[in-house]
Order: structure tokens, then C-alpha cells, then sequence
């Protein structure tokens, strides 16, 4: 089984011009929100592995990672999470899932 990981983005409501309110979610298959993908034991990137750590670290305590089962993680155990595993892909700006 496999996961993809995204960064956490809360939903906005935008107001158009017209007045009319949309929601505005990312979406999955853009590379600047996907992280990338766990996958027996083997993490492919879709971003560049350092940006990705260090922006994790900075928010230490706080989410900022959510997987595709809407299960959030805090930036510290992210990165703890991908010091585990084994093997380290690149698909750098690829849209993968």
C-alpha cells in the first residue's frame, strides 16, 4: 500500500466579482502542494528533499502535512517519519500520485 503526503493548506472560501462565494481547495495533481509518496518503504520526493525538511522543521509542533486520508501530521514527525526510510526517489515537479 502506498501514500501520498501533500502539505496541509487549509480550504479558503474566495468572493468573486460577481459576489458569488466558491471553496478553493489545492489540488493533488499540482506539484507545488504534493510532497510526495510512501511506498514499501521507498519515499519518492516531488519537491526538493532539503526545502521540503527545512520547512518541516521551521514548523516543528505545528501540522503541516496531510496524507490522502486526511490523516495531518505536525512538521517535526514528518520529518522524524522520513528519516526512516529506506530508499529516497526524485520526481521532482513530476505530477505523480
Amino acid at each position: 500500500m502506498s501514500t501520498n503526503y501533500y502539505w496541509h493548506i487549509p480550504h479558503r472560501v474566495q468572493t468573486m466579482a460577481n459576489g458569488e462565494k466558491i471553496e478553493t481547495t489545492p489540488c493533488d495533481l499540482d506539484p507545488r502542494w504534493h510532497i510526495g509518496k510512501l511506498s514499501a518503504g521507498t519515499f519518492t520526493w516531488a519537491q526538493a528533499p532539503h526545502d521540503v525538511l527545512t520547512a518541516c522543521r521551521e514548523r516543528g509542533c505545528l501540522l503541516a502535512v496531510v496524507d490522502e486520508y486526511g490523516d495531518e501530521m505536525t512538521g517535526d514527525d514528518f520529518a522524524d517519519m522520513l528519516a526512516g526510510c529506506l530508499n529516497k526517489l526524485d520526481m521532482i515537479g513530476e505530477a505523480f500520485c
